[in-house]
């Protein structure tokens, strides 16, 4: 899974693949969405990533990513007012439920 932002003219979208182990391929996806940062984007390339992979019923996800603020706003900082408070509220919900 990966976020981008193109400075000119301002594309910005995410992509991915999702396999089910390292041989079998589930989905493929891509979106091009209007956010304002690259964290944003890759926030929101986690978030449905993870709620593609509930929907099929898997649980045990592993994420990979290039983006370490993504991680690290994931699992340790407190969002109170950060700009990306809801998508991360969500995505640490879904993995409270794993």
């Amino acid at each position: 899974m990966d976020g981008s932002v193109q400075p000119n003219p301002r594309m910005k979208g995410f992509g991915g693949l999702i396999r089910v182990s390292k041989r079998d391929f589930m989905h493929g996806f891509h979106c091009n969405i209007d956010y304002l940062n690259i964290l944003h984007a890759e926030i929101l390339t986690l978030l449905y990533v993870i709620q593609i992979c509930w929907e099929d019923g898997l649980r045990n996800i592993i994420c990979y990513s290039d983006f370490i603020h993504t991680i690290h706003l994931v699992h340790h900082v407190d969002v109170f007012t950060h700009q990306c408070e809801n998508e991360v509220d969500t995505i640490r919900k879904y993995m409270d439920n794993d």
